[in-house]
């Protein structure tokens, strides 16, 4: 909350946190096979990494493989983050049909025929979720990266 602008104590959003994961925790727990829904949640949560990690790679060739951390701590001179935060949504939601994770077999369709069938269960989400999440920054900041040249 606080990355994003929200002016929050930190406390405050820390106590937040805890009482949203401790529902969480209960509703897991009300379920019939804790330990599958539980490895299931871990797994759909690691797939946001390589969309995060697409967005900085793009920004990182954007800026010409170069990076000023001075720039970083100057709050008043960094850009909205509208791109990036579409980027890493879209990469993230691209992915999803092709995770081997239950949601990605619901929401899968004819992707997860492939990776079940074709791919003997690998999963592929992390390289397409990267990928596309690289493709749509680059698409969306280069104009306002060269504005700040």
């Amino acid at each position: 909350l606080q990355a994003a602008g929200f002016r929050i104590k930190r406390i405050y959003s820390a106590a937040v946190v805890a009482v949203l994961g401790f529902l969480f925790t209960l509703y897991l727990n009300a379920q019939a096979d804790f330990a599958t829904n539980f490895t299931n949640f871990l797994l759909f949560i690691s797939y946001w990494i390589s969309p995060f990690v697409g967005v900085v790679l793009a920004d990182w060739s954007l800026r010409g493989r170069r990076a000023d951390g001075m720039r970083l701590v100057n709050f008043a001179t960094l850009p909205s983050g509208v791109a990036g935060i579409t980027a890493l949504v879209v990469g993230f939601v691209v992915s999803i049909p092709f995770q081997n994770s239950s949601l990605g077999y619901s929401w899968g369709g004819p992707f997860n025929y492939i990776t079940a069938t074709y791919l003997h269960g690998a999963d592929i989400a992390y390289y397409v979720g990267g990928i596309v999440a690289a493709v749509v920054y680059w698409l969306m900041a280069r104009r306002a990266v060269r504005q700040e040249a």
